[in-house]
């Protein structure tokens, strides 16, 4: 079964396909952090969304006079048009539990919230921790540290990237660092059969170089439980064209295969040159047919599949994002009819940002049609948020898409330190 939460970097599409809406693009400011001594300030990544349309997310900073970050919910409002509510689920203590949370929850049986800390854990060097929601209404969330990276012994370093949830409750995720030659690895984390049990780390690959360095997404599911994702470097290319001083080339995308034995095989599918075809691979995506979509310094890409097992992977340029002002793509998601959209970090217009759509050919071979929906701008009070971090996507009864998102910072004349939004294509 493909897990198609790859279809949002992570992130579940709620419904089917339709068409998408002609009319303009509507942006609302859900909530701007900062508003009290106890608030979490600038978040990392997109939220999550849960049960009853509440979104879940972190933040790297606030939580108190520490500043070391929290988890945090977001309740839609009773009626149309009301605010609304935000609650903080969890402060990070700078302790085991870790500080500065980047990545962001994802929300699994029963409403667990299952994440990482790159700094925590019992060796400071990275955990993987899960929030239990309460019994009863108020009550408080139960906080659980699941793994503890060690650094020592190959199983990783910096789990810096948001989890993916397989079946049976597993959960795969990846470190920037570690492993035998501290070039990152791939691990999974399996839930224990008696609750309240050990969970079960596995190390699934660790990466040397050549095939892969600094691993730069979290994974997605493919149809036969295989595994896709990116490193930011690694390959068998010139480092040097890529103006970074790693020992390898300019990125790379790669596929982990399980075996019967419990092995996984990994396998290099393209490998960017740091010419035309790009360099330093982000957030990936995959459609029902099993090609995948990616994000990319200076545009975002197709790999499509072989037509016959053990066959070439096919990678085309999807668009070109030529210049400072949307150089840099990220949180990529699809829509049901194939409509990409995505965030650039990166602008002209201080720094704002943009969100945009990527709307696929009438015919196969023709371009792609790009279009900016939101222009991020401190200047526009109150939805002026900048440095977009991250997106997901739904669709209602009616097939309408319907985007979440963050930013980090933004606006100005405000508290200055992030914001949740909405944007209806």
């Amino acid at each position: 079964m493909r897990n198609i939460s790859g279809l949002c970097a992570g992130i579940l599409s709620l419904a089917t396909a339709a068409a998408l809406s002609a009319a303009q693009p509507a942006f609302t400011s859900l909530y701007n952090f900062g508003n009290t001594p106890a608030d979490g300030i600038r978040p990392g990544s997109a939220p999550a969304l849960g049960a009853g349309g509440v979104l879940y997310g972190t933040t790297a900073g606030g939580g108190g006079p520490l500043n070391e970050g929290t988890v945090y919910s977001l309740t839609p409002p009773t009626s149309p048009g009301g605010s609304w509510t935000e609650s903080v689920l969890y402060v990070f203590t700078g302790g085991v539990d870790g500080f500065a949370p980047v990545a962001g929850v994802i929300v699994g049986p029963d409403g667990v919230l299952y994440g990482t800390v790159a700094n925590g854990g019992m060796s400071s060097v990275g955990a993987v921790y899960s929030l239990t929601p309460p019994e009863s209404l108020g009550g408080s969330w139960t906080f659980a540290l699941l793994y503890s990276f060690t650094g020592t012994d190959g199983d990783g370093v910096n789990p810096a990237f948001s989890l993916t949830l397989g079946s049976g409750g597993v959960l795969y995720g990846v470190t920037s660092a570690g492993g035998s030659t501290n070039d990152g690895t791939v691990y999974s984390l399996a839930p224990p059969e008696v609750p309240g049990g050990a969970w079960t780390y596995t190390l699934l690959y660790s990466f040397s170089g050549p095939d892969g360095q600094s691993p730069n997404s979290p994974v997605v599911i493919g149809a036969g439980g295989e595994l896709y994702g990116v490193t930011m470097h690694g390959g068998n290319g010139s480092f040097s064209r890529c103006n970074n001083r790693h020992d390898f080339g300019c990125g790379l995308v790669y596929s982990l295969t399980p075996a019967g034995d419990g092995s996984w095989t990994e396998a290099t599918l393209y490998e960017f040159l740091g010419s035309s075809d790009g360099q330093w691979p982000g957030d990936l995506i995959m459609d029902a047919s099993g090609t995948l979509y990616g994000a990319m310094y200076g545009g975002v890409y197709a790999l499509a599949p072989p037509l016959s097992p053990g066959g070439t992977w096919t990678g085309t340029k999807v668009q070109n994002f030529p210049g400072i002002a949307d150089l840099a793509p990220l949180g990529l998601c699809m829509a049901p009819n194939g409509v990409i959209y995505g965030l650039t970090y990166e602008t002209t217009n201080n720094g704002g940002g943009i969100l945009f759509s990527l709307t696929p050919p009438a015919a196969p071979g023709g371009a792609w049609t790009k279009r900016t929906l939101w222009q991020f701008s401190p200047f526009n009070v109150p939805d002026g948020g900048t440095s977009p971090v991250g997106l997901i996507l739904t669709t209602n009864g009616a097939g309408k898409v319907l985007l979440y998102g963050a930013t980090s910072a933004g606006p100005n004349g405000m508290q200055d330190y992030g914001m949740v939004f909405s944007l209806k294509p």
